[in-house]
């Protein structure tokens, strides 16, 4: 039991530090918007960013912890093989949305949020207002 209690600590520390690695890949790629806002506003940024990042970090290990809590009843269930599945899967659609929100930033000039959903209505604009629209579509292709 302490081994899995171990373990829950140990992935919740892991999404802490994704995530606030994703916040200094924004700073870095936004670099040239934020020499305006000194270091002080960067220092700032990952502190107060903190807890919106405990609580994703909690939300994304809420499922883990569920999953460890059912293997006290079945015992046969290969736990691990699930967890890399859910793990590997959050890794990819969370680098995606720091991607897609660092360069959004760039071209737009604000940071993902649900305004987003507005352009998926019309996708033809949505395309329209990316530059790289073209190089995403022939990566899909291929």
């Amino acid at each position: 039991m302490k081994q899995r209690l171990l373990f829950t600590i140990n992935y919740w520390l892991l999404w802490m530090f994704m995530f606030s690695a994703g916040r200094l890949f924004f700073l870095f790629v936004t670099r040239q918007e934020g020499d305006q806002s000194g270091f002080n506003m960067h220092w700032q940024s990952l502190f107060h960013g903190l807890r919106m990042d405990a609580s994703m970090a909690a939300y994304f290990t809420l499922p883990v912890i569920l999953i460890l809590l059912g293997i006290l009843f079945t015992r046969k269930v290969n736990y691990t093989v699930m967890l890399k599945w859910y793990t590997g899967l959050l890794v990819v659609l969370s680098s995606l949305i720091f991607a897609v929100d660092a360069q959004s930033f760039k071209f737009w000039g604000h940071r993902v949020d649900a305004s987003i959903l507005n352009y998926i209505q019309d996708p033809k604009e949505a395309a329209a207002s990316t530059a790289h629209f073209p190089l995403i579509k022939w990566s899909i292709l291929l």
